[in-house]
């Protein structure tokens, strides 16, 4: 199902980060027991998956990240 709305998510300085659009939803809340973030999402960010440190990071348009060696 597409569901017309607003996801609010939270930025490093803790404003919201709104992201308006129609999204694919569950509408039987026991469909899945994952927390899920869909390609519909995700295609409005740069993403970067760290599992070492159990994170996903969204990089909004005109941000930009440089990997180095620390």
């Amino acid at each position: 199902m597409l569901v017309r709305t607003v996801l609010e998510l939270t930025r490093d300085d803790g404003g919201p980060a709104p992201i308006r659009g129609e999204f694919a939803a569950f509408i039987d809340p026991t469909a899945t027991d994952l927390s899920i973030l869909g390609r519909d999402v995700l295609y409005h960010f740069d993403l970067i998956l760290s599992r070492r440190r159990n994170e996903v990071l969204l990089l909004a348009p005109n941000h930009q990240y440089r990997v180095e060696l620390i």
